[in-house]
C-alpha cells in the first residue's frame, strides 16, 4: 500500500504542480458537488443511467443538480484556513477548474473532467488493482 499511495502523491504532486492544498480544495468541491449521486439508493446500473442523462445536458442544467458547497464549508471540512482555502478558489477559477456563483456558491466546472478524467484516473486505478492483486498474493490463510 505504501507503494501505491506514494505513486498517488507523486501524480497529484505533478498534476497540481506541487500544489497539495489546491489538491485538497478541488477534491472537496468535486466530492461535495456530486455526493448526492452517490447517496442516493439504488444500483450502479440506475445510477449509470443517471449520470447519462446527467452528462448530455448542458452546462447550466448540469449545474442545478449539484449540491453547492462555500469556501467556509471546505475550510471546515479540511481543517484549511479560510483565507488559505479564498486564495486556493481563485487559484482553480484560473485554471478553469471550477466555477463560482454570485452567491459564493462553488461548482467544479465542466472541463475539469478533460484534465482528469481520461488518463489520470486510468493510470490511478490500474496503480491501485496492482496493489490489490500484490495484496490478496500476501494474504495468509
Amino acid at each position: 500500500m505504501g507503494y501505491f499511495f506514494l505513486r498517488y502523491l507523486n501524480l497529484l504532486y505533478r498534476k497540481f504542480e506541487g500544489d497539495f492544498v489546491l489538491c485538497m480544495v478541488l477534491g472537496e468541491i468535486a466530492n461535495h458537488n456530486v455526493s448526492g449521486f452517490f447517496s442516493e439508493r439504488g444500483s450502479c446500473i440506475e445510477l449509470k443511467k443517471k449520470l447519462k442523462i446527467y452528462l448530455k445536458k448542458i452546462y447550466l442544467e448540469r449545474m442545478k443538480h449539484l449540491k453547492p458547497t462555500n469556501a467556509f464549508s471546505i475550510s471546515e471540512a479540511t481543517g484549511i484556513p479560510r483565507e488559505t482555502v479564498r486564495r486556493k478558489i481563485d487559484k482553480l477559477q484560473e485554471k478553469g477548474w471550477i466555477v463560482k456563483s454570485d452567491q459564493g456558491e462553488l461548482f467544479i466546472s465542466e472541463t475539469v473532467s478533460d484534465y482528469f478524467t481520461e488518463d489520470f484516473n486510468k493510470e490511478i486505478l490500474t496503480e491501485l488493482f496492482e496493489a490489490n492483486d500484490c495484496l490478496r498474493k500476501l494474504e495468509i490463510k
